[in-house]
């Protein structure tokens, strides 16, 4: 699995640093500006399936696409005190992801 993850201080009502943006399988073709370090990071978490993921990390996109209306705001799940591109093991991805709203981790015990 990789995220992309917001590496930079947004506008109002969107994205902000360590955002998880998209969630996606091992070996991803990441486009030239999602690759770009002043804008995104990318965490790989090789062997971990992103399905396990997707739906909870990226709840509140689902939630904007079903109501188009609504603000995006704060993602819940963000990647705090990273820096640059990492590949994580899952116990220390599971430790590195933090919800805004305390929940644990989707995968963790």
């Amino acid at each position: 699995m990789e995220l992309l993850i917001f590496n930079r201080d947004g506008l109002p009502g969107g994205y902000r640093r360590g955002d998880v943006v998209l969630v996606m399988p091992d070996g991803y073709p990441w486009a030239d500006d999602e690759r770009d370090p002043q804008k995104f990071r990318i965490i790989k978490v090789p062997g971990e399936p992103p399905e396990n993921y997707r739906d909870e990390l990226l709840r509140e996109h689902r939630a904007r696409l079903i109501n188009p209306g609504t603000p995006l705001g704060r993602r819940e799940w963000f990647m705090p005190d990273l820096n640059g591109n990492a590949t994580l093991s899952k116990p220390v991805f599971l430790a590195a992801i933090r919800s805004r709203e305390g929940r644990l981790p989707p995968g963790a015990v």
